[in-house]
């Protein structure tokens, strides 16, 4: 049975990295804690606005961890939904949570998804944030342009440049390789640009993203999970998104009987951002009542 084989996998074929983290710890903590991870391209202070309005909300314990080949965290050169699930896991067992709930962006929500399904017994609750496991990869924002604009920059040619020219440089190159490109989403690329001693480099492992992309999402065939997760889900779209689409409602309900679907309409496929609020109540109300 599939979801066996993928058991197997975290331990046999692949090696955790150790994953960078924040936490953000109430006064008051009542129930456990949450783990938050980010999606494609992002980092753990994606959601430092969210944690820092919710975790006195909801008494609980807020990580948010950077995921392998992203933010401050190690490079690899596996990048699969797999793999990122075992990293969620050793961190989660060298911080001694027995049980812990988590809430995924896109990418990070594909790996929540893999862990409530593979360790349902320690995960007490699951939020997916316009992310669908079975459609990883959108049609309408073109994830795999925007990554193939970045690979082709050469960064060594702004070698002690000042930040401002250096970001009005890609900018512009990102424009000219990719026409349709959207303001916002390049300033949440260029979040990932560093500079040390006066080199520019990506904090994102880009040798990695263009296979990750070619196997949509890292090769786990969502399809052949015989199993259900029979815990509160939350399943949050943006109504301007088309991640999750009302033909994959089915196929999401099967696998989480127990998801309530919850659309914020004048959002995108960043809710978390793009309507902060909504996206506060939603989860607050979640964490409150239904578990």
């Amino acid at each position: 049975m599939i979801l066996c084989s993928m058991r197997l996998a975290f331990t046999r074929k692949m090696s955790a990295v150790n994953l960078v983290y924040k936490e953000f710890i109430p006064d008051v903590q009542k129930k456990e804690p949450v783990i938050f991870l980010h999606g494609l391209f992002g980092n753990r202070r994606n959601f430092y606005s969210v944690v820092n309005r919710i975790s006195s909300q909801i008494n609980r314990k807020c990580i948010v961890v950077d995921m392998r080949n992203h933010g401050e965290s190690p490079h690899s050169n596996v990048h699969s939904t797999q793999a990122m699930a075992l990293d969620v896991i050793a961190l989660a067992n060298t911080l001694n949570l027995n049980a812990f709930s988590v809430l995924g962006h896109s990418m990070g929500g594909r790996v929540a998804a893999l862990l409530a399904l593979n360790q349902p017994e320690r995960i007490e609750s699951l939020i997916l944030e316009d992310s669908n496991p079975f459609s990883p990869i959108s049609t309408s924002f073109n994830v795999n342009a925007y990554a193939a604009a970045l690979a082709n920059i050469s960064l060594r040619q702004f070698d002690s440049q000042s930040s401002k020219d250096v970001r009005k440089s890609i900018y512009s190159q990102i424009k000219t390789q990719h026409p349709s490109a959207v303001d916002p989403v390049i300033d949440f690329l260029l979040t990932n640009l560093v500079q040390n001693a006066g080199v520019y480099s990506w904090r994102i492992n880009l040798s990695v993203i263009p296979d990750y992309l070619m196997t949509r999402g890292g090769g786990d065939n969502f399809e052949e999970i015989a199993k259900s997760y029979q815990k509160p889900v939350l399943i949050i779209r943006g109504g301007k998104s088309d991640y999750i689409r009302d033909s994959d409602m089915p196929k999401l309900q099967r696998l989480f009987p127990k998801a309530s679907f919850r659309t914020v309409a004048h959002a995108g496929h960043f809710v978390h951002s793009e309507a902060l609020l909504d996206f506060n109540d939603l989860v607050v109300e979640f964490y409150n009542k239904a578990v």
